[in-house]
């Protein structure tokens, strides 16, 4: 590399240092101010990041950074991109209208800020700077977050477009304070930022532990107590479940931790597997982790859903938010098998295929109760990109823990252990969430930018730009 290439990657190393730690504030902020469904402005917070590709990509001319992984790996990671195209192709083709430009331009911003992040850190390689980029991006996360806290602090409240009643924070009731969970100015949802907060808390935990001065030990604390409120203002209680595992599992011992390290696809797992084999353990309620109803518990109150929908909302138990009931319904429909279960009814599959029709009934409240995930991340991959992007999705995230595992306890560089932790709690959340669903927006570019360390052959050192 000459002088005046170096000098050139660097000020672009730069650029994307700051683009990325504002990222998703860039991506997100329009939301905060009633511009949820404005597919124009979708578009419009991608400039930045498309110049700049355009720009690299010129710049780099055929010297263009190519995938530096192992080729396994990258193999895994093509197939499960192209799958994905393939399901949001397949899911524009079957909705019409604003749904179909919704898909295309979802698609759109994906591919945009996953190729923004592979040229990023490609570069960051070449100039051995990957360890802060990386922790520039896991800052970001903190950010954004905190962003969030402060706008809703100053009342900057656009929740509109997503529920219709306010449910009760369970948590922070036990500690006597009454009041509503809180939908967050720029979050998908409820529930989806919740769980957000506690990736920032399980990300954020060891970088805290790694630092040693002063004013990088008091930005990680506020990061991580803007995540603390988040979950108990969000009040999503599994969050605070699988964070608290996670960093658990953290401050294991290294040979019990590489003995544990894969236990998280179980638990991913477990909630489904009772209910095939013991769904009796879903039969009672426990009383004190209910949430209070509102109106639109009440079947007469149901509408427009189907008959069998209201039938299972008179019969359900309440046992972790109804959530068997979803699981049941969406095995029942993988339990009679059909061609299309092989490949998923593609992107929002639960609504192309009907199948949400059948437990909409629940998230009455909601303005777009046909949107609800199945719940676990498995289950929701099957809806999407069928049985065969299960089993590639399953492989990627073999490849991606594997990779960062290996990195954090051989010496790699630090921000592979927050990443490791990251991709273990998504595996533990997703059991009752479907992580896997690129309708989680922020945790859907976690993953991408995983993906992006890993295709530049995160685990060697690059040091020419011919690659």
């Amino acid at each position: 590399m000459n002088p005046i290439q170096e000098k050139i990657l660097r000020g672009l190393y730069y650029v994307d240092y700051w683009l990325i730690i504002f990222s998703l504030l860039l991506l997100r902020l329009p939301i905060a101010f009633g511009h949820r469904y404005d597919l124009v402005s979708r578009l419009d917070e991608l400039v930045p990041f498309i110049l700049l590709i355009i720009y690299k990509l010129i710049l780099f001319g055929k010297k263009v950074p190519r995938p530096a992984g192992k080729r396994t790996d990258l193999i895994v990671i093509a197939l499960w991109g192209g799958l994905w195209a393939i399901a949001f192709g397949r899911s524009a083709i079957a909705l019409s209208g604003y749904q179909t430009l919704f898909v295309l331009i979802k698609l759109t911003r994906l591919l945009v800020v996953g190729i923004f992040l592979y040229l990023a850190f490609a570069n960051a390689f070449l100039l051995g700077r990957l360890e802060q980029l990386a922790r520039a991006f896991l800052y970001g996360l903190g950010l954004y977050l905190l962003v969030n806290v402060l706008l809703y602090s100053i009342g900057v409240h656009p929740g509109a477009g997503i529920y219709l009643a306010n449910y009760p924070a369970q948590m922070l009731s036990w500690l006597g304070i009454s009041t509503d969970r809180v939908l967050f100015p720029m979050a998908d949802g409820i529930n989806n930022f919740g769980i957000f907060s506690g990736l920032v808390l399980v990300v954020l935990f060891p970088q805290l532990l790694s630092q040693h001065r002063p004013r990088d030990i008091a930005v990680v604390v506020l990061f991580l107590l803007g995540a603390v409120s988040v979950l108990l203002l969000a009040d999503t209680r599994g969050a605070v479940v699988f964070a608290g595992l996670t960093i658990v599992l953290a401050l294991l011992p290294p040979h019990w931790f590489k003995r544990l390290q894969w236990l998280p696809f179980l638990i991913s797992l477990l909630p489904v597997m009772i209910l095939v084999v013991a769904p009796g353990l879903y039969s009672n309620e426990i009383t004190w982790l209910s949430r209070g109803e509102t109106q639109w518990h009440d079947p007469a109150r149901v509408g427009d859903t189907l008959s069998e929908c209201a039938t299972s909302l008179e019969n359900a138990s309440g046992s972790l938010s109804n959530r068997p009931l979803i699981w049941r319904v969406v095995l029942d429909d993988l339990a009679a098998p059909r061609w299309i279960h092989l490949v998923g009814y593609g992107y929002r599959g639960q609504m192309v295929s009907g199948v949400s029709d059948l437990y909409r009934c629940l998230f009455a409240s909601y303005h777009f109760p046909e949107l609800a995930t199945a719940h676990n991340l498995w289950l929701q991959s099957a809806m999407d990109v069928g049985y065969i992007g299960m089993i590639v999705t399953l492989g990627l995230m073999v490849v991606l823990l594997r990779n960062f595992t290996d990195g954090w306890q051989g010496g790699g560089i630090p921000v592979h252990k927050s990443t490791a932790l990251g991709l273990i709690y998504i595996l533990c959340a997703g059991s009752l969430e479907a992580l896997f669903s690129m309708d989680f927006s922020e945790i859907s570019i976690f993953i991408l930018y995983a993906v992006a360390l890993v295709m530049n052959g995160s685990h060697k050192a690059h040091e020419t730009i011919e690659r």
